[in-house]
C-alpha cells in the first residue's frame, strides 16, 4: 500500500512540476523595446527608463541604465534615434 501511495504521489508532483514549467517558460505579451546598451529586449513596463533629447529609453537594469547615462553617445552612434 506504501509503495502505490508514493508512486501516486511522485507521479502527481511531476505534472505539477511540468505545468509549472509551462506556465513560467511562457512568453509574456506585451510592449517591449531594446535596451541600446547590452540590446537586450525589455518589457517596457519593468525597465528602467531614462529620456534623452526628448526620446525616452528602455533599460533591463540600473547599470545599463548609469552607463547610457553617463555616455548616450557611445551607445547612439550610428544607430536610430526614433526608438520608441
Amino acid at each position: 500500500m506504501k509503495k502505490r501511495v508514493a508512486i501516486f504521489f511522485l507521479v502527481s508532483l511531476t505534472g505539477i512540476w511540468q505545468s509549472c514549467a509551462i506556465f513560467l517558460y511562457q512568453e509574456k505579451k506585451g510592449d517591449f523595446a531594446v535596451d541600446p546598451v547590452c540590446e537586450m529586449k525589455v518589457d517596457k513596463s519593468e525597465a528602467y527608463t531614462y529620456t534623452f533629447n526628448g526620446t525616452e529609453y528602455y533599460f533591463d537594469n540600473y547599470n545599463c541604465k548609469q552607463a547610457f547615462r553617463m555616455n548616450p553617445g557611445k551607445y547612439l552612434e550610428n544607430k536610430c534615434n526614433d526608438r520608441k
